[in-house]
């Protein structure tokens, strides 16, 4: 049994804030802000947490768009990474997507970040699209789509 079998996936609350922040932070390197977050989380939007033994582990926040839910951040500690964590969150996104009829999930992920992008290939996204300058007009997005007709 792997660690991403026993992971405990749930929506976040505003009093994980500071836990978010405190991954966001170790993540990224444009980090988002705790305003951002508790905006999110009081929305209806997705916004789901990973605990293990009650500590937040990863996150996932997605918005729904007609046909797509878009994955707009994702982020798992450094210290539980390449455990099937995030594979985890996507499969629950998939299957959420899928029992609301939506036909595709799109991100998009910087050009720099290779790991991430292997990634998302691995998952079957395909690259459909990019946006110049779109991190704060220094580094291109490669856009990615996954058609969920193809998630079994």
């Amino acid at each position: 049994m792997g660690i991403s079998d026993s992971v405990i996936i749930k929506n976040l609350f505003t009093g994980h804030i500071r836990q978010i922040v405190e991954i966001e932070n170790q993540c990224f390197i444009d980090p988002w802000t705790d305003n951002w977050f508790e905006a999110f989380i009081l929305s209806d939007e997705i916004s789901w947490g990973v605990y293990i033994d009650k500590k937040l582990i990863a996150y996932l926040f997605a918005v729904w768009d007609e046909d797509t839910l878009h994955l707009v951040n994702i982020a798992v500690k450094a210290d539980f990474r390449r455990k099937g964590i995030a594979k985890s969150l996507l499969r629950k996104l998939y299957k959420t997507a899928l029992q609301s009829k939506i036909e595709y999930i799109s991100l998009e992920v910087r050009r720099s970040n290779l790991t991430a992008i292997d990634f998302y290939i691995s998952e079957g996204f395909l690259l459909v699209d990019e946006r110049i300058g779109y991190y704060q007009g220094v580094e291109d997005a490669l856009v990615f789509r996954k058609e969920l007709t193809t998630y079994a």
